[in-house]
């Protein structure tokens, strides 16, 4: 089951006559706060493999709204339409969540790879000209949606693509504070930022100590 929104196009496969599903199309105006099922972002390759039970369910929620839709229709049709609605993406959310709680092996090895990139890009000897990797950046690198990647880190390791950056971001600095004699400029500069006060900023909010304050200590 998958989830489009509005100008995601989607690709007729070259065997459409075997296919075989329900598609459901609806204005966003018919359910109000759409826009906090963050789903609606995700790629349809991302979309989610449905158990027995859940097809059940999915199926007898589509059994209601074309029953509801086949009829004379009334002054509740819309409140009605608009519950089926709801129920089907509250649905979403939770098979989401079942989908994510699995913790396959494919997965367990996005986060890897995201750990392997990352670090690729902070190990290297030469610095980061381009500035500190973006999350766009990562999810195109992993092929992944960058909302869907996020909501997988997140439910994984309980941080965000963001949040991973600037882990291996303070990581990067406290080794290069304790082991170099740069100047936090310098380490600023290796590590893709423009101004080392941005770096201050970050590693304070990260460590609670600013860059000078850490490598004082831990002299």
């Amino acid at each position: 089951m998958a989830f489009v929104g509005p100008s995601q196009l989607v690709e007729i496969p070259d065997d459409a006559v075997s296919y075989n599903g329900f598609s459901l199309f609806f204005h966003p105006d018919l359910l109000r706060g759409i826009s906090n099922y963050e789903f609606f972002s995700y790629a349809i390759k991302e979309g989610l493999f449905l158990s027995g039970a859940e097809r059940t369910i999915v199926s007898a929620i589509f059994d209601a709204i074309r029953e509801e839709l086949s009829g004379p229709g009334d002054g509740s049709s819309r409140d009605v339409l608009a519950a089926h609605l709801r129920t089907l993406l509250v649905y979403g959310e939770r098979f989401y969540r079942r989908q994510y709680a699995v913790r396959d092996i494919r997965h367990s090895e996005l986060v890897d790879r995201v750990n392997e990139y990352l670090k690729g890009c902070f190990d290297a000897d030469q610095p980061l000209i381009k500035g500190i990797p973006s999350p766009i950046q990562v999810a195109e690198y992993l092929q992944v949606a960058p909302r869907r990647l996020s909501d997988m880190l997140k439910s994984l390791t309980g941080l965000t693509v963001q949040q991973h950056i600037h882990q291996h971001v303070i990581e990067r600095a406290k080794l290069l504070l304790s082991t170099s004699t740069l100047t936090v400029s310098e380490v600023a500069y290796l590590l893709g930022f423009e101004h080392s006060q941005s770096l201050n900023k970050l590693f304070k909010a990260k460590t609670g100590n600013t860059p000078l304050e850490f490598r004082a200590s831990f002299r």
